[in-house]
């Protein structure tokens, strides 16, 4: 295997990064630049179980996976970005739960503790852009400019070094210190984190608790040591996050959660895995639209009827279609259409199909003609795919339906 070492040093940063509890499921990601080669965290596969197979090449210049890799961490165009304009051999992205909250609350993690020298000095809070864009790439680039870290606005933390250990741990470490809530000495149990008074967040102005937002008399201050005035450790500032109406979500999984609960989302009945609301269903078609991402993913399936798919908004939607004639496509629902984007895809009937989102979550829609039927829904037996498309084998397996939709 290529680069064995190297691959299998990002599994075990990657769940380092779990263990600590910098990460929850499949979000953040890790990479090292071996050479010409960046060598990072496929996107949604769980740390715990992901192999040094799993770990993805990309060419650093053409930004390319090479041949039977799966896909990269949907923030590949933020490795690269930083690998063509700094010296560094080593990045990490977590979303730390203390950084992640911090970000909300302030502008940047003022030099409070002798460990920020080891970040390049008070570390600057980036304007908030989305997951796996261009525009937070090239921030994230620019703003590691002269430094080791940087918060990215409701999102989380990026570091950078010579090697892992000293890209994630030192560096990490640092800013989550920093942010502990005040009284937790570095070291101290994870158990010290815990809220004391689980009672309503709502106090009154100066009671050391976390005043209601936007209430007379309590809007909050930075104090001299960077904390804010009426917000009381860990829990004022997550609440500061939660509490506001129309504030972002703190992470990607609170995000899928949202929209779940938005739009009355529920598991397809065939056991396929995409989350659906259905919007049409009558004697001419079915439309509905569909949410994927970490767990849930759309099974390797095919239908009786054409089926087409339009991108909405959210991370790419990777599909796999293994045609009749023995044709392998890969096409990417998304907007990044430089990047070979489509807004749009169809499936013709009896093309066998399965798909994944590229980051935390997709939200797509898709249409049929005529309407779905339970009758006409099939789910294959992966083996025999895997000996008519050889070249798939890896996708095929990593898109097989799950053991309880097959029972």
């Amino acid at each position: 295997m290529r680069l064995k070492a190297e691959r299998q040093a990002v599994v075990d940063a990657a769940r380092r990064m779990t263990e600590s509890g910098l990460v929850v499921n499949t979000s953040g990601n890790v990479s090292i630049l071996a050479g010409d080669t960046v060598v990072i965290t496929p996107s949604s596969i769980a740390y715990d179980t992901m192999t040094a197979e799993d770990v993805c090449l990309v060419d650093l210049a053409s930004g390319r996976a090479l041949p039977g890799m799966l896909h990269p961490s949907s923030e590949l165009p933020l490795h690269l970005a930083v690998y063509r304009s700094q010296k560094v051999n080593a990045i990490v992205h977590t979303h730390s739960l203390y950084a992640t909250a911090l970000t909300t609350v302030m502008d940047k993690l003022p030099a409070i503790h002798y460990q920020i020298a080891d970040l390049g000095g008070s570390v600057p809070v980036l304007p908030y852009a989305r997951f796996g864009s261009k525009e937070l790439a090239t921030m994230v680039a620019a703003g590691l400019d002269g430094r080791t870290a940087v918060l990215m606005k409701n999102h989380g933390a990026t570091t950078i070094g010579p090697d892992l250990p000293r890209a994630g741990a030192l560096d990490h470490a640092g800013m989550d210190r920093q942010a502990l809530p005040s009284g937790r000495a570095a070291g101290q149990p994870r158990a010290a984190r815990r809220c004391g008074d689980r009672r309503s967040p709502r106090r009154a102005a100066g009671s050391g608790r976390f005043a209601r937002p936007g209430a007379r008399g309590t809007r909050p201050t930075l104090s001299s040591s960077g904390r804010r005035a009426g917000m009381g450790g860990s829990c004022g500032r997550l609440q500061a996050a939660t509490l506001i109406r129309g504030a972002p979500p703190v992470n990607a999984n609170e995000e899928f959660e949202r929209l779940r609960v938005l739009f009355g989302m529920r598991p397809q009945e065939s056991g396929e895995g995409t989350l659906i609301k259905q919007n049409l269903k009558d004697d001419f078609g079915t439309a509905i639209v569909a949410l994927i991402g970490g767990e849930h993913y759309s099974a390797l399936h095919r239908l009786e009827s054409t089926e087409v798919y339009h991108f909405y908004a959210g991370a790419p939607r990777r599909l796999l279609l293994l045609f009749p004639d023995g044709r392998i496509e890969e096409p990417v629902l998304g907007r990044d259409y430089a990047a070979g984007h489509v807004p749009q895809v169809v499936v013709p009937r009896g093309v066998w199909q399965g798909s994944r989102s590229d980051g935390p979550w997709s939200l797509t829609g898709a249409t049929m003609a005529p309407g779905f039927r339970h009758e006409g829904f099939e789910f294959p037996d992966i083996e025999e795919l895997v000996r008519r498309y050889p070249a798939a084998e890896r996708r095929i397996r990593d898109l097989a339906p799950r053991p309880d939709a097959l029972q």
